[in-house]
């Protein structure tokens, strides 16, 4: 599970190769990852293009070939910036940073039973973090954000998602 070759394996195809000669402004903003069973040989790498604030996404499955998405609408606040991932900044591997997770989780939420995880390497407030997603059995999402050069816990929080209203 360890993103940068997926990266370096992406960046050394003819696809990707023949997409970047023409989308020179676009610039690496996401690694995103599934971790269940039918999802687990998956990543989405996603770049961002500032001048239509859209993402195209490379989808790299084991075996498989490689699927293009372009022109993804982005869901962020309004007038926030996208920034760019620098994976040289990266020195956790993902499956450290489930790991640390996953003990962190333990400690602080103990007894709750997760039923999905969502990994997602981005870049935000905090520089480049792993942000995880852990869907619980009661219907609640733990969220926690991991340095990625250290694997230090940045910061966590858990939401009852019934408590959440539509807007």
């Amino acid at each position: 599970m360890d993103i940068i070759a997926k990266l370096k394996s992406l960046e050394h195809t003819l696809e990707f190769k023949d997409w970047q000669a023409q989308h020179h402004g676009h610039y690496l903003v996401h690694a995103f990852k599934l971790l269940d069973e039918a999802n687990k040989s998956i990543w989405q790498i996603g770049y961002y293009d500032k001048e239509t604030d859209t993402i195209t996404t490379f989808v790299i499955e084991d075996g498989k070939e490689l699927k293009i998405i372009p022109n993804l609408e982005i869901f962020k606040e309004e007038k926030a910036a996208i920034q760019k991932l620098d994976i040289s900044k990266v020195k956790v591997n993902a499956q450290e940073a489930v790991d640390k997770a996953e003990a962190f989780l333990k400690e602080q939420y103990p007894g709750e039973v997760i039923v999905k995880t969502i990994l997602i390497l981005q870049s935000i407030e905090h520089g480049q973090v792993y942000n995880l997603s852990f869907i619980t059995k009661s219907v609640s999402t733990i969220n926690i954000k991991l340095a990625a050069d250290s694997g230090q816990v940045l910061e966590h929080h858990k939401i009852s998602l019934s408590d959440l209203k539509a807007q």
